[in-house]
Formats: C-alpha cells, structure tokens, sequence
C-alpha cells in the first residue's frame, strides 16, 4: 500500500462498544482520526466473512483505560483472509492491545499482512493473537515505542515472516512468538533499552522469544 496521509478525511469520536463494526468481505477502513473512550474502534465478532479487510492510512487515539481488550479486535468466527493493516498510527493508550486477533477457526487469518505502523502508544502488547493456527502472516516495517510492555505477543503461527521492524525502549519484551512448521525472523532492530519486568526484585527483558506454538511450549 502506498502511504499515504494519517487520519486527514473524517475524525470519529465514539464512546460505545465499537465504532466500527465490519461484517462483510472487502471492506476498506482509510484515512480516519479515531478518538474518545470507545471500548473498541474496530471490531469483528460476528460469522460473517471478511476476507480483504483494509485498515490503512488511520490515526488510533484513545484515553487511557478507554480499551479494555483491542482497539482493533479481531475475533469472529468467520474468515478474514488477506487482511492488511498497514500504515496506522496507535497514539494515546491502548490498554490491553492495540491488535487483538482471536476466536476464528484454524487459518482464518491466513495472509493477513501488518506493515508500516507506529505503535508508539502505550498499551500491554502492539499486537496479540491467540486464535487457531494461520499461515502466511507478514509483519515488516513497523515501529514499536517504549511506552509497549510487549510488541509482539503472537502463538501458534504458521511460517511467518517478521523482516525489518524496529523496537525501541520496548518494555519487556520485544517479541515473543509461537511458531509451528517454522518461520523468518530477520532484519529487525531491537535496541535493548526495555525496563524490564520485576520478578522478586530481580528486572527481567528479552529481545525475542520462540515457543512451538502457544506460550510455553517446546520449539519445532
């Protein structure tokens, strides 16, 4: 996707449960300001399929302790295959996520795309995916700030590729994924100046994390 400019057409304040809720296949969601206390901004979670889902160009401001679960959440039980969510700005505080995916059947997901983002907001994770196994994930490009206690928190993905993403100051964790059937990882700056979490006055953090799957687990 070219880039193109942040939240310059419409700014949406929403203070209910979602403000946007996407039912239907080739939905395209560009060049929004999303504000105010809504628990979510985007949100799926019904059987409809939703392949082609676009999420580009948008800046995602929301007041701390607004979102309780993801700003963007992602858990019907459809299909959202090909999905792209590339070029966003995540300001403000997301709470618990910025990108919640969960709750689909197994590669429900396959092809979603995450690319050119600025996750500088705070929030518990840039990204979290719980669902079934999906393949052909891509995330490149993206920054990810300090104010994150984790940027990617991800389980049971299908090869994917993470190639040329930044971390900055990430918190405790820059990455910690769950793969099966492999995976790439390369080309990304983590620059190791998290705070760390503390464990019995002990400061823990880690650049990446692999898992076999979901947390835990033994690498395949």
């Amino acid at each position: 996707t070219a880039p193109a400019t942040r939240g310059a057409e419409t700014v949406l304040s929403h203070n209910g449960l979602a403000a946007v809720s996407v039912n239907a296949a080739g939905v395209t969601i560009d060049g929004f300001k999303f504000t105010g206390g809504s628990g979510r901004l985007i949100d799926w979670a019904s059987a409809s399929n939703i392949d082609g889902l676009t999420i580009e160009n948008n800046i995602f401001n929301t007041p701390s302790g607004a979102a309780h679960g993801g700003v963007i959440q992602l858990s019907g039980t459809g299909t959202a295959h090909n999905g792209e969510i590339a070029n966003n700005l995540f300001e403000g505080a997301g709470s618990s996520s910025w990108l919640y995916i969960g709750g689909t059947h197994s590669n429900g997901f396959s092809g979603l795309d995450i690319s050119g983002n600025d996750f500088v907001g705070s929030a518990d994770n840039a990204a979290f995916q719980g669902a079934a196994n999906f393949a052909g994930l891509h995330i490149a490009g993206n920054y990810f700030g300090h104010a994150l206690i984790a940027g990617l928190n991800m389980g049971s993905l299908d090869d994917p590729t993470i190639d040329a993403n930044t971390f900055v100051g990430v918190q405790d964790v820059a990455m910690q994924i769950g793969t099966v059937n492999g995976g790439v990882i390369e080309n990304n700056i983590i620059d190791g100046t998290g705070s760390g979490y503390n464990s019995g006055g002990v400061l823990y953090a880690s650049g990446i994390e692999v898992w076999g799957g979901q947390y835990g687990t033994a690498t395949s």
